[in-house]
């Protein structure tokens, strides 16, 4: 049995309340119960709702104080919910803070199936507290009275939406119906999937397969480990499941029917290579772990020598990031063979394999960057062509992680940016650090050396110069409103000073670096 929106309306919290939409949301399944403490869909509530992991069939409780007014926020609020596998929402004091539940709403909630329950209209009384204790507690007695969950479970992940049927997904619903910690194990003890209990704990994985696989003796953990074979699994041999659990011992019964889900779910997802997070052969690459990149890359039929060419997308996050991401893979196939498009930290990592000129970069990069405009990303794509091995992505990501913002703001024109760039973000970014008695020491020698005090305008043509117009007398001119002829004599006034022509390198160096600095402080 599993408890549904049906049950939650007989329960003594929700006396009066009703259900607005139609019938068939009487058997959607609650797991779970949460409040909304947002109300408008931002660029923050987007990032938020990226990072957390939704248990799925959460009963959402709220009053949409915040957007009372606006039917548009709360539809978009439900269109974010139901994404996230979210089963309904609770309406609480319509009629003192929300004035009517419109029609338009409902309409969105039956297209979506996705329950709406309004508790008494006009009245204060009901509380959130209530509510919650009523559901959680009738949720805990179901699963007490009903300890074979397997197929309830897995039943449970195919009515979430079609990104959430996989093999992470299970694991994580498991461990957080028992409270502990699982983790799957290849039969070369290398970690597939895995989820901590609680989630925030940073498990460490190899300490308990090294100990497991290597036959190590002695403790390593105060807690109940328990080592099951899941399945002889085609893409990964034997698979073995490890499940930690802080306190009593866990009966022979539990153990089976976890052991039932999972060997279910890798025989429904396992061959999927998207149902064991693709994204994990991305993060392998990222810790350096040869044995793994080695493992999944294989499974995944990558060959991660010949990821030559990488784009990253920072701040790639938000409701609609899955769908983009798909767009992005469709573009950019039409150019050349994308072999990882994954996420890491935020990050999106479009790599491509085999040789590619310049003038194909160009155009992947003109692609990239017209469809991440139209999508409003807060940064621009950084290009990483030629990469000459993993050691170079690991560099390439490290820069764009500390120093992507700082370069889209140095380079506010560049519609792509590049590792160049970031390197020079760095480098400002490290001389601000230094302090401001040691920076403007050096500013100052350098300002007065070009004589920015007494005709400031030669700062802002150097920047312009260098910075935004690849050294073009004409794209200067035209970026400063001014005639060519003038962009000329600042430029030739400047080399009178410096003594060398602006633009040429590496005399030109601390040119750029002066620019860049100044973009960062102003």
């Amino acid at each position: 049995m599993t408890v549904t929106i049906g049950n939650v309306l007989r329960l003594p919290a929700l006396q009066g309340a009703s259900l607005l939409t139609d019938a068939r949301g009487l058997e959607m399944p609650v797991t779970a119960v949460s409040v909304l403490e947002y109300s408008e869909v931002t660029a923050i509530q987007k990032s938020l709702v990226d990072q957390i992991h939704y248990q799925g069939n959460e009963l959402v409780l709220t009053a949409f104080a915040n957007v009372r007014d606006n039917v548009t926020a709360q539809c978009e609020n439900i269109r974010l919910m139901k994404s996230q596998g979210d089963t309904g929402l609770v309406l609480f004091y319509v009629g003192i803070l929300m004035p009517k539940v419109d029609q338009m709403l409902i309409d969105l909630a039956n297209e979506l199936d996705y329950a709406l329950i309004l508790m008494p209209m006009n009245d204060p009384h009901p509380a959130y507290s209530d509510v919650i204790g009523d559901v959680m507690q009738s949720i805990f007695l179901d699963q007490m009275h009903n300890p074979m969950f397997a197929m309830q479970l897995l039943e449970q992940v195919t009515k979430m939406p079609v990104q959430h049927h996989s093999i992470d997904t299970v694991v994580r619903l498991i461990s957080e119906r028992l409270h502990v910690g699982i983790a799957l194990f290849d039969q070369d003890g290398q970690e597939l999937v895995s989820c901590a209990w609680p989630a925030t704990v940073n498990e460490n994985w190899l300490n308990f397969s090294r100990a497991h696989f290597e036959g190590i003796s002695g403790l390593i953990d105060s807690r109940q480990q328990y080592w099951e074979q899941v399945t002889d699994n085609q893409h990964f041999g034997t698979v073995s499941l490890l499940i930690l659990r802080d306190g009593p011992a866990m009966d022979v019964y539990a153990r089976s029917e976890v052991v039932s889900a999972l060997q279910i779910a890798l025989n429904l997802w396992g061959k999927n290579p998207g149902a064991i997070n693709r994204s994990a052969l991305l993060t392998a690459i990222m810790a350096d772990d040869p044995l793994r990149i080695h493992k999944l890359s294989r499974f995944f039929h990558v060959s991660v020598n010949e990821l030559q060419h990488v784009w990253i997308i920072p701040q790639f996050v938000g409701q609609e990031s899955s769908h983009h991401k798909e767009q992005l893979v469709d573009e950019v196939s039409r150019f050349a063979t994308v072999s990882l498009c994954e996420r890491y930290k935020d990050m999106l990592f479009i790599c491509v394999n085999g040789a590619l000129s310049a003038r194909l970069i160009a155009h992947i990069s003109k692609s990239i960057t017209d469809l991440t405009a139209l999508w409003n990303y807060p940064v621009s794509p950084i290009v990483c062509p030629h990469l000459l091995g993993l050691s170079d992505l690991r560099s390439a990501t490290e820069l764009v992680q500390t120093n992507a913002a700082d370069a889209a703001m140095i380079f506010p024109h560049d519609e792509c940016l590049t590792i160049g760039e970031l390197r020079l973000a760095q480098k400002c970014r490290n001389m601000i650090a230094r302090g401001t008695t040691w920076l403007n020491s050096v500013l100052n020698a350098q300002r007065r050396l070009i004589d920015v005090d007494e005709a400031p305008e030669l700062l802002e043509t150097i920047a312009a110069f260098l910075l935004d117009c690849n050294c073009s007398v004409v794209d200067t001119a035209r970026q400063l409103f001014v005639h060519p002829n003038t962009v000329k004599y600042r430029l030739g006034k400047i080399e009178n000073l410096v003594g060398f022509k602006v633009g040429t390198m590496p005399d030109s160096e601390w040119l750029y670096t002066l620019a860049g600095i100044s973009r960062l402080m102003q």
